[in-house]
């Protein structure tokens, strides 16, 4: 448990010297233009790496168990079992961090901050990255209860499939992902 929380400090630093290295670190607007804010402005590298990391999560955890803790049909052994333990929070992770890159998305692609976001809820849902992020977190949730619902080789490899395709809608053209590829 240490580990990962040292992880994730060493991640957040890394982020933070990236983004003040490059240039890249969110500042006020120099001439008093209304825009979405410095909340929001920090908000998204903040959800995008918590994203990024509950994505990889995830997936390593589920694959480990598809793969290097294999067992044939029958109950994970205890390794199996931490493992998807561990996919499940990291899912849970994934779907909140998707929640909130919605939240993030509206108010940035409409120019607007968190409080003013509540009025043009509508507006922000037809955005496509709000969508895709929505979807994300839906079958993130799935991902979390179908990976705790039996402990087994083709439960895991059902709650793998969901998986992958709850990554598609962040790869996919309307995703804010997409254009930094």
């Amino acid at each position: 448990m240490l580990g990962g929380f040292a992880a994730l400090a060493l991640a957040a630093a890394a982020m933070l010297v990236g983004l003040f290295t490059s240039g890249g670190a969110p500042e006020q607007d120099p001439l008093g233009l209304v825009g979405p804010g410095l909340l929001v402005s920090w908000s998204a590298p903040v959800v995008d790496l918590l994203l990024d990391l509950a994505v990889i999560g995830c997936l390593g955890a589920l694959l480990s168990v598809l793969f290097l803790l294999r067992t044939d049909d029958g109950p994970l052994g205890i390794q199996g079992q931490r493992a998807v333990r561990d996919a499940r929070l990291a899912a849970v992770v994934w779907a909140l961090a998707a929640l909130a890159g919605a939240l993030v998305a509206g108010a940035t692609g409409l120019g607007v901050s968190f409080t003013l976001l509540w009025g043009r809820l509508g507006t922000a849902l037809e955005l496509p990255e709000v969508q895709a992020l929505l979807l994300s977190a839906v079958l993130a949730a799935l991902i979390a209860g179908t990976a705790g619902w039996k402990r087994t080789s083709p439960t895991t490899m059902t709650a793998g499939v969901i998986a992958v395709a709850a990554m598609l809608p962040l790869l996919s053209p309307g995703s804010p992902r997409s254009r930094c590829w």
